[in-house]
């Protein structure tokens, strides 16, 4: 933070006043951040899409982000502390009202930082109205995001090496099916998932209202996801598996397209959501589709969103139900 003091000074050719207010965890230490990474998680977490960039369902690892951060982060030595006009610590545990007042008090200490009437001490009325501002901005943040689609996240890594034991006889099939259906041409996706509501940014209307409903209270869960078909259309080029998902109550999770799956491998300029046509197809006896019954292989999956910026109504009226995969 750079304060310069006032424009009489600035035109006198005085240097700004350079200042290190930190933002720290009363129960840490200098060797460790451990409660402040936690609090940092928890809050990025509760302010949702209110977050400017950490945006839920856009992070992969919102976790991982604030942990890679903190342990980039170096400490400040005292020759460094040296070069600042002013150093302090902030108590990052207390409410926005009173670590804004701790930092205007730290402030004070510095000649003609501050207009005199700003000087008073908190609660100020200036003070307690710019805290209510930046919370208003952030709840408008989120009028501006919706819901992309829903789906499960899974990993290759456990579907096809977990460690149940049916897992070799998934791996095998796979393998035949890239093989004998033009494997040189076909790309597999990079992470699996499947879909289980496609909005695109609309408005959720009708059956899909009650299905995102739904969805909402297992948001975050931890959900199992059984294989038990390997499904493969030569002339579309197109590999995907067929699946059931239950929830950890043992009740069906919903999913509004009729033929859950994940989309394993396509061939290039083919979108992924050509396999809910694919799977309609088949089920009313298209030939070209090659449909081999696997021994289940049940793995856990998350359920999660992503988001995407809000469409108005008329753009969603065309938006596809059964989304990209």
């Amino acid at each position: 933070m750079a304060i310069s003091q006032g424009p009489k000074h600035r035109r006198n050719g005085s240097h700004a006043v350079v200042l290190l207010l930190n933002l720290c965890h009363p129960q840490d230490t200098d060797a460790s951040a451990e409660h402040a990474l936690s609090l940092c998680i928890e809050r990025v977490q509760k302010r949702g899409l209110a977050h400017h960039s950490l945006v839920p369902g856009q992070v992969v690892d919102i976790e991982g982000v604030v942990e890679t951060t903190i342990d980039d982060a170096e400490g400040i030595s005292e020759e460094e502390k040296g070069r600042y006009g002013l150093v302090a610590d902030l108590d990052m545990t207390q409410p926005a009202t009173e670590v804004v007042a701790a930092a205007l008090e730290h402030l004070q200490c510095i000649e003609g930082c501050l207009p005199e009437d700003q000087k008073q001490m908190p609660p100020h009325p200036k003070l307690v109205s710019a805290v209510r501002a930046a919370r208003n901005h952030e709840l408008s943040l989120t009028g501006g995001w919706a819901t992309h689609f829903w789906g499960v996240e899974l990993e290759w890594q456990v579907l096809l090496w977990g460690e149940h034991p049916n897992t070799q006889g998934l791996r095998k099939a796979l393998a035949g099916a890239l093989q004998g259906g033009g494997g040189a041409c076909l790309e597999p996706l990079q992470h699996p998932h499947v879909t289980l509501l496609f909005l695109g940014g609309a408005e959720a209307q009708g059956e899909d209202m009650q299905i995102d409903e739904r969805l909402e209270t297992l948001e975050g869960a931890t959900v199992t996801v059984t294989v038990n078909m390997l499904c493969v259309d030569q002339t579309r080029g197109l590999v995907c598996l067929g699946v059931s998902l239950l929830d950890s109550s043992g009740a069906p999770v919903p999913c509004a397209n009729h033929h859950p799956h994940i989309t394993v491998a396509k061939r290039r300029g083919v979108k992924s959501d050509q396999s809910n046509l694919m799977l309609a197809q088949m089920s009313a006896g298209l030939t070209s589709v090659v449909q081999t019954n696997l021994e289940p292989v049940p793995v856990s999956g998350a359920m999660c969103r992503t988001f995407t910026k809000r469409v108005a109504a008329a753009q969603g009226t065309k938006r596809k139900r059964d989304g990209d995969s």
